[in-house]
């Protein structure tokens, strides 16, 4: 059907009289109600009749006002709003009198439709008959008009096909019409914009250039056209083909056509173009499921998909492995080579771990160097193998900007459903906790998980919350434990032992502890609390007259707290405000500090020396210190570790390694005492090896401030 004839069909079609005129009110063309109201004419009969004989009759047959009225509009009508006239009295072919509205609008079909005005400008007249009421004046003749189809308070359902047609070839959705063959009858330009095919581009049917809109559907001709059958319509998302062999994905609306039977005469297709949307809305879920980094799924993906495996290996009755994979001194590298070669080192790992699983396996970064493997329908010991091989392959060398042979270290910990958890949640708990024992058994290596290791992570983890209660409530105690000389057991000094009088468990020493206290930051309040009682006490008992003047207070401190400048600051204050010498204070390290001491550590100690504090290797023995550095160090003694003291009386091989130490130390002038001594044989082999000073139950115990006070402290 050709532009032209749709046109004529559809302005013929009118349901009231309509006149396309000139600007000037000569008539360019009438539709069939319009030649029946001029003349009487069928409009079945003379349906090529489009211009009356006489192009001025219009304006013949309305009365000297109206005709004044209808000029005046037509010259003053422009492209906006129309324009309504009311009551023209028009004179019929039979003498009576029709009073009606006249509708006034600029029209401009596309050039196409071959409809135009030679010189002027086209204008849409159409005529609406004037409700009256009975007996008042002239009544309407026998034809029916209709309402007004742009008067949007008319009950009617008036349908305009002119306005139709011009929404048609201007819309910006696609329209297809059909045949009844599902072949092209007619598309509108924004079909041809969308896909580059006009109707004689494409010779097939409409549904042929479709294809499902997602994967895993069936076939979406034959449910379209069933669909049609069965409801006269279908919508939904497809896969549009493109001329230029692309696709487009756009959202349909179908509709059956048929005539006044019943009859099948086609469908049309409403076709809206998604493309760009679901670029952007797919764009958007990358970015809220991938890591802009690594390119890996990310947190929220990975528990979409670990929570999805979860319920498929119950359904399946399958097993699954999940890696938790964190690696070893990245800050360091963050610290050292900047935060950009850190991320470069993480895009590596990212690559190595992805190539180091299979094709079904899921390998994410949850954020900073942490990253988990999801590997579905594996054994136990295939998954312990392929974790072993990819610590290994973390370890191979690598190229990073300032460093040509980095080889990164990564701890891994490894979980089994249903065996270590039954959801989610469970199992990646399960894997961090594996991972974080990995860490403390000496990182870069594979832990898996078994049920001891979460009771002992549930303890620690209580022991925490309880010990920062512990802090706050006064639960937490000094108790002092004699040092004495091993010739006369005359106490020659205490040293400050730190003990927890736990609610329920009792009194617990410092070892039971600590070791929680330091992986939770709470160290440094700890020593900070030690710090402040046991200069208070020993300062109350010096106003007392009780503390001798050759004693001396041994304190223990993480190497950690003596870096901070405010530590030395701290204890420098306290000194001065409590009036203490600070040559009855001596601070015990633990030999690993001295190992590998840092700039800020040495500096620390040089300070405590000029402060006249006097500075103790403690566990001597138990370390892997260089010798050098006893001659090295500001050091002014040592203490013999109790392993070795209370093995000498069974073991030939403790005996001569506390000798050679003894020699050791005072052929190097330093100060010597050894700890844990608890039976009287001990005491005189340590005399026969020429250590002079001791420590250990012997003497005493750890006591509490009232019992040491009584037992050791002269009188006030």
């Amino acid at each position: 059907m050709s532009r032209q004839a749709d046109f004529r069909q559809l302005f013929d079609v009118q349901p009231v009289p309509t006149w396309l005129l000139d600007d000037s009110g000569r008539t360019l063309m009438i539709n069939a109600q319009a030649r029946v109201l001029l003349g009487g004419i069928d409009p079945q009969v003379d349906l090529k009749a489009d211009v009356p004989t006489d192009p001025w009759q219009l304006l013949s047959i309305l009365s000297p006002p109206a005709r004044t009225r209808l000029r005046t509009a037509l010259a003053d009508i422009g492209s906006q709003a129309p324009i309504r006239l009311d009551d023209l009295w028009l004179e019929g072919p039979d003498h009576s009198r029709l009073r009606l509205d006249a509708l006034i609008r600029r029209f401009d079909l596309d050039p196409r439709s071959g409809h135009r005005s030679h010189g002027g400008q086209r204008v849409l007249l159409q005529l609406i008959e004037r409700q009256v009421q009975a007996g008042a004046g002239p009544q309407p003749s026998s034809w029916d008009g209709p309402r007004d189809p742009c008067d949007p308070h008319d009950p009617h359902d008036s349908r305009d096909p002119l306005m139709s047609e011009t929404v048609f070839l201007n819309s910006n959705d696609a329209i297809v019409v059909t045949d009844a063959l599902g072949r092209l009858r007619r598309v509108n330009p924004a079909f041809e914009r969308l896909t580059g095919f006009s109707v004689g581009g494409w010779q097939h049917r409409f549904t042929e250039l479709l294809q499902p809109g997602r994967p895993g559907t069936g076939e979406l001709e034959a449910e379209i056209l069933d669909a049609i059958r069965q409801q006269g319509r279908w919508s939904g998302e497809a896969l549009l083909r493109t001329a230029d062999a692309g696709e487009r994905m756009v959202r349909l609306s179908l509709t059956a056509l048929a005539d006044a039977d019943g009859c099948a005469q086609g469908y049309m297709a409403i076709i809206g173009d998604l493309t760009e949307s679901r670029r952007a809305s797919d764009e958007i879920l990358r970015l809220a499921t991938t890591d802009s980094l690594t390119g890996l799924p990310n947190r929220a993906l990975f528990n979409d998909r670990l929570n999805q495996s979860v319920l498929l290996a119950q359904r399946e009755q399958q097993t699954f492995a999940l890696l938790f994979a964190d690696l070893d001194h990245f800050k360091e590298v963050n610290d050292t080579l900047g935060h950009a070669v850190g991320d470069q080192l993480l895009i590596v790992i990212a690559h190595r771990l992805r190539d180091a699983v299979r094709d079904m396996d899921t390998v994410a970064r949850l954020g900073g160097d942490e990253f988990v493997m999801l590997l579905p329908n594996i054994s136990r010991a295939h998954a312990l193998d392929l974790a072993e091989r990819l610590v290994l392959q973390l370890n191979e060398p690598m190229t990073l900007e300032g460093m040509p042979d980095y080889r990164a270290q990564v701890s891994v910990g490894l979980v089994m459903f249903p065996d270590d958890g039954e959801s989610a949640e469970a199992l990646l708990r399960h894997a961090d906790q594996a991972m974080y024992a990995a860490k403390r058994a000496g990182r870069n290596q594979l832990q898996a998980y078994t049920p001891e290791l979460g009771q002992s992570m549930r303890q620690t983890f209580s022991q925490h919350q309880e010990l920062r209660a512990a802090i706050d409530q006064g639960q937490l105690e000094v108790h002092w434990q004699p040092k004495f000389r091993l010739s006369d057991m005359a106490v020659t000094g205490v040293e400050a032992l730190l003990r927890w009088r736990h609610p329920r468990l009792g009194l617990l020493c410092c070892c039971d502890f600590l070791r929680v206290a330091e992986q939770h930051q709470l160290l440094g309040t700890i020593d900070t609390w030690v710090l402040r009682t046991t200069l208070q006490q020993v300062a109350a008992w010096a106003r007392q007259g009780r503390w001798p003047g050759d004693w001396k207070l041994a304190l223990n401190q993480s190497a950690s707290d003596l870096q901070q400048p405010h530590w030395f600051d701290q204890l420098r204050q306290l000194l001065d405000q409590l009036a203490l010498n600070p040559a009855w204070l001596e601070i015990e390290l633990a030999e690993p500090a001295w190992s590998r001491p840092t700039p800020e550590l040495l500096e620390r100690l040089r300070q405590f020396r000029e402060l006249g504090v006097s500075l103790l290797i403690d566990d001597f023995g138990t370390g892997y210190a260089s010798l050098s550095y006893l001659r090295q160090l500001p050091v002014s003694g040592v203490k013999i570790d109790a392993c070795f003291v209370q093995g000498m009386e069974q073991h030939e091989s403790d005996r001569v390694l506390v000798e050679i130490l003894c020699q050791l130390v005072r052929r190097l002038g330093l100060g010597l005492l050894a700890e844990g001594i608890e039976t009287e044989a001990q005491r005189q082999l340590l005399l026969q090896m020429g250590c002079p000073y001791g420590q250990g139950y012997l003497l005493s115990a750890a006591l509490p401030v009232d019992e040491f006070e009584s037992r050791f402290l002269p009188p006030a």
